[in-house]
């Protein structure tokens, strides 16, 4: 056994089969420290480790007495770990082990460490506290027991009495004069009842009792069954309300040992910790003469200047009923603890505050009454925050997550399923660094390269990627190795996406698409239509598939169900496919290429010059497993002329059906569609187009009168629209020159009468007017001289010799009147130099055909000379037919007698 000293605590050491040995000086890691009324040992976690510590106390016969919950709140202790394993013990000096005179308490204190790595070794931890001077009644609310010191010395004689309130006096003096002699006995006073026990039998219910020369001790937990909760100024208190005695035959000592300690008045929010108090305890004070002394605060046992209050932000207020303090999270005095709760990380913030009142009544000459508050706010849950510090450009992710306390360790992080410690993932190329801040607390600092395994990259827009960071932090909370995680996700938008790029071709029988990957797809799904494309669904004589890894070819045969046809017209059957690029999890169309191709129709269509058309549909795309005799044309009722298992054959005439006209430049264009609908939906589910163009001729000579004139050549599939100008040899219109009948002789003025026809139409809704009418010396409409006889649908007003048109009517031969048009002029002759030009004459004419359906005004389609002409017909912007005719020759041998 060994007996050593430091800082005047003095240290008794039983050694054990082994010596124990710290490399920290002990006086650094268990001191001891005298307050006022209590005495106090702290013993740091470092001391502990991981062994088991046990404290006893030794009394004034040198009895060894271990603390116990119950020993302590008896005997005036107090023990307690903080949340870092610290541990404190503290005593009042009026405790069961204290030895106390007027002016020193003593105290013998035993630590027994065992378990761990250590073998059981004990110390002894002595101190001497000089005592202050005490006030007549010294209240002490500690955190497990309230405690009330009365001085008992007979006063003096005073001159004049004093004025007390009955109070307590009058409830037990019943129970006084019924007491035995020669023995301390206490009346409990409840407000339902009283209670008289001996002193003895106080101290076996676990009340605290003893005295010393001068005064008398009272001591009682906050459960005990004479306590009360009752409320002072809203605010609840505990209390205890006795009188102690010792009865002698010829006189009584009583006592008042009543004793009240608030037991709440906490209130939390965000951001503070507020404590009321009240200010005036009812039950404590004697009368309503009252005034205070002093009253100061403190943390962990010492008192605060006002300068130092300010400093640390703390909030000390004293009205008329409470006494307010209020302290900031985080402020000095105070410490943060890490926590883990539910696999959350949580802080809490504890502070150890400590009220000092002093006042005086008319009973008592002075109350000192001492509050220990040790205050830990609830969990609040903190979430790190993750501070984005990435460039783009350098193509390394730069993260900061925290801050967390100091009690906080990194372990390990996940990225996808692979769980790396930190020495490994170093290892494997990541970055990861501390950052302190001058308030203790930490952050982790993360550097990752985008090219690491576990970064997501996504194709974003345009030429954008997002590289994602998606790695989870496993931590754990000292000392307890709490552990919980926090996950990180992180976003780069980089411009440097390659798209992939396409091109399409045919052949006689497949529809190509190549495809070059970029650096986007490699995840992609491949679709043509609705049906992915794979190695396994390629595998029929239908398609094609070839795949290198950096370019992939797709084919679909033309009979696939997978080919859009689009429409058929007399150049051949339009079709297409459609391949699209998805994204693997959300079925987004990312990219969409297409190929078209027009593949042989000349068995499938025929456009007649008289307007009818012959299509032939097969049964391909979109109608599969259909009844081809249920397809239609716009116009339901027109159902197929015949049809088989694969083909429906459809014959109408172009001005029927529903069939939809329109001009281009030179042509006139037919279109109709072939639907099906599925029984009971209103909208088809399939539906090709059929189009059939109809050039107009440019040109064609009088001399091919309309008997002789042969019919246009067509090529198989085509359709053709002429012209023709005849020239009529009376106002009749019913004989017409023939072509062996040219050059006509005419004579000066004899009237001249031209008929324009737009030949081989059915179409009823088209409308010709002439434009233009001229006369020249040549075939040739651009020759030189000209002279107009017909002027933007007028007469030529400069001309002496006025055109006149004629009406046209049906009959026999002339089935559409609007189809015509028909003019006189004067017969007359080109003259040079006053010379009389002995040539032929030839007639032309620019011809507009409009449809007269259509009530748009316009410029060309609305011709207000010509009789019975409408205004509003479409325009040459608008879908028209132009053209010419010129006539056959006309010469004048000589002036008419």
């Amino acid at each position: 056994m060994a007996q050593l000293s430091f800082w005047g605590i003095t240290l008794l050491i039983v050694f054990a089969s082994e010596v124990w040995s710290q490399a920290v000086p002990f006086s650094e890691l268990v001191t001891a420290d005298c307050f006022s009324n209590l005495f106090r040992i702290r013993v740091k976690n470092s001391f502990i480790g991981s062994g088991v510590l046990t404290v006893a106390v030794i009394d004034q016969l040198g009895k060894t007495v271990n603390v116990t919950p119950s020993i302590a709140s008896q005997c005036g202790y107090t023990t307690s770990y903080d949340f870092w394993g610290n541990f404190e013990f503290r005593a009042s000096v009026f405790s069961c082990s204290s030895v106390t005179d007027d002016g020193n308490a003593s105290f013998a204190v035993q630590l027994q460490l065992s378990g761990g790595n250590i073998d059981a070794s004990t110390y002894l931890v002595e101190k001497t506290c000089t005592l202050p001077k005490w006030a007549p009644r010294e209240m002490l609310c500690e955190a497990n027991y309230m405690e009330v010191s009365v001085r008992h010395s007979l006063p003096p004689i005073l001159n004049r009495p004093l004025q007390d309130s009955p109070e307590d006096w009058e409830t037990i003096i019943t129970d006084v004069a019924a007491a035995e002699f020669s023995l301390w006995q206490i009346v409990f006073i409840r407000s339902d009842k009283t209670k008289r026990m001996l002193v003895t039998d106080a101290i076996s219910s676990g009340y605290g009792m003893n005295n010393t020369k001068s005064r008398l001790v009272l001591r009682s937990s906050y459960g005990a069954n004479e306590t009360e909760i009752v409320m002072i100024d809203g605010l609840p208190v505990s209390a205890v309300r006795s009188s102690t005695f010792f009865k002698q035959p010829w006189m009584v000592t009583l006592i008042d040992t009543a004793v009240v300690c608030p037991v709440d008045g906490l209130t939390f929010t965000h951001e503070k910790i507020t404590w009321e108090s009240p200010r005036i305890l009812s039950r404590a004070v004697s009368s309503a003469v009252f005034s205070d002394s002093k009253i100061l605060m403190g943390v962990e046992l010492q008192i605060l200047s006002s300068e130092t209050i300010a400093r640390r932000n703390y909030s000390f207020t004293v009205n008329e009923t409470t006494v307010v303090v209020v302290i900031p999270f985080g402020a000095e005095g105070g410490t943060y603890k890490s926590h883990v709760f539910n696999g959350q990380y949580v802080v809490t913030y504890s502070i150890e505050l400590f009220l000092e009142h002093v006042w005086k009544d008319n009973l008592w000459e002075e109350t000192r009454h001492v509050i220990v508050n040790p205050v830990t706010t609830p969990l609040m849950l903190r979430s790190a925050a993750i501070i984005n510090n990435t460039i783009p450009d350098t193509k390394i992710f730069n993260v900061t997550v925290g801050p967390f306390l100091g009690d906080v360790q990194l372990i390990n992080i996940t990225v996808g399923t692979q769980i790396l410690t930190i020495d490994d993932a170093r290892l494997n190329g990541y970055s990861i660094d501390f950052e302190k801040y001058p308030n203790g607390s930490i952050a982790f600092v993360l550097k990752v390269p985008f090219d690491k395994d576990g970064i997501d990259v996504e194709y974003e827009t345009e030429d954008i990627r997002l590289y994602t960071l998606n790695i989870t932090l496993g931590l754990f909370v000292l000392p307890w190795n709490e552990t919980f995680a926090e996950e990180v996700v992180v976003v780069a938008a980089v411009r440097d996406a390659v798209l992939p790029t396409a091109t399409g071709y045919c052949d006689n029988y497949y529809l190509y698409l190549s495809v070059t990957r970029g650096n986007v797809d490699q995840n992609w799904l491949v679709f043509i239509g609705n049906m992915q494309v794979t190695p396994d669904t390629m595998t029929d004589s239908e398609y094609f598939w070839n795949d290198n890894g950096t370019h992939f070819t797709v084919g679909v045969s033309r009979y696939s169900s997978y080919v859009n046809h689009e429409g058929i017209d007399q150049h051949g059957l339009g079709s297409r496919i459609v391949l699209t690029m998805r994204h693997k999890t959300t079925l987004k169309i990312m990219v969409t290429f297409s190929v078209s191709c027009r593949f042989d129709a000349k068995d499938l269509i025929d456009c007649f010059p008289n307007g009818t058309v012959k299509a032939t549909v097969m049964k391909m795309s979109g109608i599969l497993n259909t009844d081809a005799s249920k397809l239609a044309l716009l116009d339901e009722s027109c159902s197929p002329l015949e049809s088989n298992g694969s083909a429906a054959v459809f014959i109408f005439n172009v001005n029927a059906c529903g069939t939809a006209r329109k001009f281009t430049s030179n042509t006139v264009r037919y279109e109709n569609e072939v639907l099906f609908f599925p029984p009971g939906m209103a909208e088809p589910s399939y539906r090709i187009n059929i189009t059939c163009d109809y050039p107009v001729s440019e040109m064609l000579f009088v001399g091919y009168g309309f008997e002789e004139n042969p019919a246009p050549a067509v090529e198989p599939g085509n359709g053709s629209l002429a012209l023709i100008m005849r020239l009529s040899k009376d106002a009749s219109f019913s004989k017409f020159y023939a072509e062996n009948e040219y050059p006509v002789t005419e004579y000066l003025g004899s009237s001249l009468y031209f008929e324009v026809e737009l030949l081989y139409s059915e179409d009823p809704q088209l409308e010709l007017f002439l434009e233009d009418c001229w006369a020249s010396t040549s075939p040739s409409r651009t020759s030189n001289p000209q002279w107009d006889v017909i002027v933007g649908s007028c007469e030529n007003t400069g001309d002496s010799q006025k055109t006149v048109f004629h009406p046209v009517t049906a009959n026999a031969r002339i089935k559409f009147p609007s189809h015509l048009k028909r003019f006189e002029v004067k017969m007359f002759a080109f003259a040079q130099e006053e010379n009389v030009l002995l040539e032929n004459v030839f007639f032309h004419c620019s011809v507009v055909i409009c449809d007269a359906r259509l009530e748009t005004p316009d410029t060309l389609c609305a011709r207000s000379c010509i009789p019975r002409k409408q205004r509003g017909r479409r325009s040459a912007q608008n879908y028209h037919l132009h053209g010419y005719v010129t006539s056959g020759a006309v010469i004048k041998p000589y002036v008419q007698k």
